[in-house]
């Protein structure tokens, strides 16, 4: 289940309005996209990290980890989306930038991510929310939990020095797992995979 969602919420359809490119190929070499004409980019959406594939337009050039708007309306990089796709449509390069892909993502948006580990919640009785995060067992939940009900965390600076876990490195571990699936809880990447 995702953290903070009603089964309701859970159903509807995400939408990213800007994704990161992980890698770009000519839509002639392969089979899935060669009706097309241009450069095909493998995006990861920045806000639920949606993994995508789009059209590029024509004559503009995508470098790795460019940031590109996919919303609604006029693209100015990308032409068209053409789906949504999963770890395993992912080329080989792809899948390696992933990683920094994630952590470009929440290092440029840390106030939001600031806020997520100021309000994470118990998941059940006896799991907490922070424990999925990597290097955060049961002490380690106390100590973030009695220095966030001090006071707020005000970035990942604060929250480092408070708590000695590097929250980047934290949060980027737990997405790139939830992005390889199998999880049994998802926080932060949209557990039904492309077909929802």
């Amino acid at each position: 289940m995702r953290l903070g969602s009603s089964p309701d919420r859970l159903r509807e359809r995400r939408r990213e309005d800007h994704a990161y490119v992980v890698d770009t190929f000519d839509a002639e070499s392969s089979l899935a996209h060669r009706r097309y004409v241009g450069q095909v980019a493998q995006l990861m959406g920045e806000k639920h990290f949606i993994l995508l594939e789009g059209l590029a337009r024509q004559g503009i050039e995508l470098g790795t980890l460019d940031r590109v708007y996919v919303g609604p309306g006029r693209r100015n990089k990308i032409a068209v989306v053409l789906r949504r796709i999963g770890m395993e449509d992912l080329t080989a390069f792809a899948r390696r930038e992933i990683a920094m892909s994630v952590e470009k993502s929440i290092s440029l948006n840390e106030s939001r991510w600031t806020d997520v580990l100021n309000t994470m919640r118990p998941l059940t009785p006896r799991l907490h929310s922070l424990q999925l995060l990597s290097g955060i067992g049961r002490k380690r939940v106390w100590v973030v939990i009695t220095e966030r009900e001090r006071r707020p965390f005000r970035g990942f600076t604060d929250f480092q020095m408070r708590t000695r876990i590097d929250p980047l490195k934290a949060l980027a571990q737990r997405v790139q797992d939830e992005l390889e699936g199998s999880q049994k809880y998802y926080l932060f990447v949209d557990a039904y995979g492309k077909g929802s």
